[in-house]
């Protein structure tokens, strides 16, 4: 899930025992702890910065057409949705760090759907990630992107952020 998706891996559905005559609902996913969310790893820098790269985003705007392809909204991208998965030391060379989705499922209220969430987030990342702004030509690229996908343009935005 995480490689394809970019979705934490779902461990286990958890669910209210279904009584007579009611249907069974879902309560929730059980998912591995895969890092801390960019708006706690904004609070707790004192500059209120995250380390994110466009290839980062790159990568995360490619899993959501993905789970869209399957039928599946995340429901509530953001960035308290969002963690920073970093490799270990363990990991190959070609194994970075990467951005995943968590909590999965519910629909926010008043969630004007994933295409425009994440356009959402691309443009926090923007104001929290300094290394975004390292040059007019990357900002400019992720506030393109984050405008197609406002107007719900995944190809296009993929394409203005695909890497060089």
């Amino acid at each position: 899930m995480s490689k394809r998706f970019k979705v934490a891996p779902i461990l286990a559905v958890v669910t209210k025992e279904k009584g007579l005559g009611q249907d069974d609902s879902v309560l929730g996913f059980l998912m591995p702890f895969e890092g801390d969310s960019l708006e706690i790893l904004a609070d707790q820098s004192p500059d209120s910065t995250v380390p994110v790269t466009e290839e980062q985003l790159w990568d995360l705007a490619r899993g959501v057409p993905e789970l869209s392809r399957c039928g599946v909204m995340h429901g509530d991208i953001n960035e308290w949705n969002t963690v920073l998965c970093r490799a270990s030391a363990s990991d190959s060379g070609s194994e970075r760090s990467r951005l995943l989705l968590i909590d999965l499922g519910d629909e926010a209220p008043g969630y004007e759907g994933d295409e425009k969430a994440l356009g959402s987030l691309f443009l926090w990342c923007l104001e929290h990630a300094p290394s975004l702004r390292g040059g007019p030509e990357g900002a400019q690229r992720i506030r393109t992107a984050a405008a197609m996908l406002r107007d719900g343009d995944f190809d296009e935005a993929l394409g203005a952020l695909s890497p060089r």
